[in-house]
């Protein structure tokens, strides 16, 4: 397919995506299970289109004797950061103090959002920009960057959808933007999507996935984040350099 023509179905992608999605939570009670099953089957079918439409999850630059032990040595360090910070393993055991409904409405909808977005971000968009600026120095690193900011600005649904506080949303969106690039680092690093959807899906499943987020101080969120995007585009420079 030529790259106009996943553009173009990259956007007819993202918009179907806001105009369920507004159906969706207008329509049917985020709580219920029908809800949850709702989603997933919708962002499965928009995520099959996505790799239907790359044809594969693979990437060509990255070959496994380029592979260095101290980035993936790196990125484990990150995502236990991301474990502490965000006491997701709390969240998991507090999900089962709900009923089984409930959990298999939290486990649906973190595994919707964990397969659609990284497979349209770290897939599609990923391999969009990867071909657009593939004569330009550190593509690697500019491709994460783009396809994560695009990740972040796809949060401010929740201000829009959910009626989320805009200081809120706005945090939200920074740090999408280093997550994004630290789930970059490890499509990368893996040379697939299948380790990027299973993090993403295990930091979304929590109660408050069918809710809006508290934010928190600003100074935290961007040390935070800074922590999670500086390393992740460091490896991802030198990665750039041996492919």
């Amino acid at each position: 397919m030529s790259l106009k023509k996943k553009i173009t179905a990259a956007i007819i992608l993202i918009l179907v995506y806001f105009m369920v999605g507004h159906v969706l939570i207008h329509h049917v009670a985020e709580n219920s299970l029908r809800y949850g099953i709702s989603r997933f089957l919708f962002e499965v079918f928009l995520a099959l289109i996505a790799l239907y439409i790359i044809k594969t999850t693979k990437l060509v630059l990255t070959s496994p004797q380029h592979r260095h032990w101290g980035s993936y040595l790196v990125v484990l360090i990150l995502i236990v950061l991301i474990s502490f910070v965000q006491n997701i393993p709390e969240d998991i055991v507090l999900t089962f103090q709900y009923s089984l409904p409930q959990q298999i409405n939290f486990l649906l909808i973190a595994l919707a959002a964990g397969i659609f977005e990284e497979v349209y971000c770290r897939g599609l968009l990923f391999n969009i920009f990867l071909q657009l600026i593939s004569k330009r120095q550190n593509n690697l690193v500019l491709a994460a960057i783009y396809n994560s900011g695009i990740f972040a600005l796809l949060h401010f649904s929740n201000y829009f959808f959910h009626h989320q506080n805009l200081q809120v949303t706005l945090q939200q969106i920074v740090y999408a933007t280093a997550i994004g690039t630290l789930f970059s680092l490890i499509r990368v690093l893996a040379n697939g999507l299948t380790l990027p959807i299973i993090i993403h899906a295990l930091i979304d499943f929590t109660p408050n996935i069918t809710g809006n987020s508290s934010g928190g101080s600003w100074l935290v969120v961007l040390i935070f984040s800074g922590l999670l995007f500086i390393p992740s585009i460091i490896i991802l420079a030198k990665l750039g350099k041996t492919c």
